[in-house]
């Protein structure tokens, strides 16, 4: 009696790489792949890039750079710290050296030897009528530091009064006492010729209007000039001022 035969079922048929070279061992390399160092895993994530290293000398370029702008910046603030104030920048209060025969004049401390005149206005004011000065120098108006202040007609108005000395002429601002000669009117810039000096001219007061019953003389009066370029003291084309007065007070 036959056996049955067990169903059909076909050998496997190796690939071509095994028919080659048949199967290698589980844990052994492939043909072409390297041999894995034993006791070391293979990695299977990507080579990380090592991280850049620090520029140190770009920074401490910078770092140098910086520090010298800044000395730089303070040597430049202390020189100009240092460096004199030109007289024509002067405020009033402070004090200038002597403006003859300097060019360069500059303001200096009240208390120093090289001290010669005190500002009494800044720049750009009239000094006919800042009281006190005596003396101007470019647009500045000024008295000496030993000048008295009353020997100074600027300011004078209309209703003052001055002393004037009989023997040397000169005027000062007053008190309204016997003797003194009260003011009528003041006016500014009057050429030489527009005084009366020759006969039978109208002269500058009357000109102007002052009452001729109370009118009886004038008095001009004048700044000391200097000038920046040369320090020469000048002598003014018109006169500052002219004091139209009244008789003597009784």
């Amino acid at each position: 009696m036959s056996q049955p035969r067990p169903p059909y079922s076909p050998e496997p048929q190796p690939s071509s790489a095994q028919s080659q070279y048949g199967q290698a061992p589980y844990g052994q390399p492939q043909p072409g792949m390297p041999a894995q160092m034993p006791g070391v895993p293979m990695s299977t994530q990507p080579l990380q890039p090592s991280a850049p290293q620090r520029k140190h000398g770009r920074v401490l370029a910078i770092v140098i750079a910086v520090a010298a702008i800044a000395v730089v910046g303070i040597v430049i603030g202390v020189s100009a710290l240092n460096r004199p104030t030109p007289a024509s920048q002067a405020a009033a209060g402070q004090c200038i050296q002597d403006p003859a025969g300097s060019s360069s004049v500059y303001v200096t401390d009240c208390d120093a030897k090289d001290a010669a005149y005190k500002v009494t206005a800044s720049g750009g004011t009239d000094c006919t009528t800042v009281s006190g000065t005596t003396t101007t120098y470019e647009d500045l108006c000024m008295i000496g530091l030993d000048e008295d202040p009353s020997i100074s007609l600027a300011g004078v108005q209309e209703g003052d009064c001055l002393s004037i000395d009989t023997s040397t002429e000169e005027a000062t601002t007053t008190e309204c006492t016997a003797g003194t000669y009260p003011v009528l009117k003041v006016l500014t810039d009057v050429d030489d010729t527009d005084l009366g000096l020759l006969a039978g001219n109208e002269d500058a007061c009357q000109a102007a209007g002052v009452d001729n019953d109370a009118y009886t003389s004038w008095y001009k009066w004048n700044f000391d000039y200097f000038r920046s370029d040369s320090g020469i003291d000048l002598t003014a084309n018109t006169n500052d001022l002219v004091f139209c007065l009244g008789d003597p007070q009784p």
